[in-house]
């Protein structure tokens, strides 16, 4: 079947996913493998948005959960650490792998969780792609190559994970490529015409390319969310 992910701003995209493959909330496309996902009970909410304890902690324990995009997917990060945090009983056992602190970082991050033999990762990856120097043949306005045709090399990391969630759409628009000098490059050449909606497309494909050739659809469960709301926006403010 297609399934359009869509948000307010107007932008979308389909993917044709098989009709057994369940939705698990708006913006939200599970691309897991059909076997795997027939017949088993996905990580369901209890009526406020957190999820079941007792299921979904019973879940999680053994594995490894990456998390990579924007600034989004990073507080999604951060709120999945405070709720499994709750359910540790010893605080001392919850811990940055690399001792590095979690407040503003450019990095990558990784959380271990001992109690429940699990590891938690954050991936700063804005455009899922790699953000490059232009290439020596650009014009002096390029100041910045997004290359659509390969992902930024932290995806090297991923492989393994049992549940990955991908959310880089927040920076694809023109106010955080084009106008800052950021153009679209395939292979070796700039692309000066091409408009963000078939830029963000062409991404899209080469990182399903990428989850195709090196997840294991036994193994590893993948989330994907499209378009939000901006939330860096200046708003004017009586008060």
């Amino acid at each position: 079947m297609y399934v359009t992910i869509r948000s307010g701003n107007g932008f979308g995209m389909k993917a044709t996913l098989p009709a057994n493959i369940p939705r698990i909330a708006p913006s939200w496309i599970l691309v897991s493998d059909a076997k795997r996902v027939a017949g088993t009970t996905p990580i369901t909410g209890n009526g406020d948005g957190n999820p079941t304890d007792a299921i979904f902690q019973d879940r999680i324990r053994n594995g490894r959960v990456v998390f990579a995009g924007d600034s989004i997917v990073r507080n999604q990060w951060e709120s999945m650490l405070c709720m499994l945090a709750q359910g540790v009983s010893n605080q001392s056992t919850i811990y940055e792998v690399n001792g590095s602190p979690i407040t503003k970082h450019r990095g990558f991050l990784s959380m271990r969780f001992e109690e429940y033999n699990l590891t938690v990762e954050y991936y700063r990856v804005p455009f899922m792609v790699m953000l490059d120097r232009p290439p020596q043949n650009a014009t002096t306005e390029v100041r910045g190559a997004i290359k659509l045709d390969k992902l930024h090399w932290y995806c090297d990391k991923w492989v393994g994970a049992d549940v990955l969630v991908f959310s880089p759409s927040h920076w694809w628009n023109e106010d955080k490529t084009t106008k800052l000098g950021n153009y679209f490059q395939q292979g070796g050449t700039m692309n000066m015409t091409m408009d963000v909606k078939e830029a963000f497309g062409r991404s899209v494909n080469t990182l399903m390319s990428w989850i195709m050739q090196n997840l294991n659809p036994e193994q590893s469960h993948v989330f994907y969310r499209s378009y939000s709301p901006v939330h860096y926006r200046q708003v004017q403010s009586s008060y």
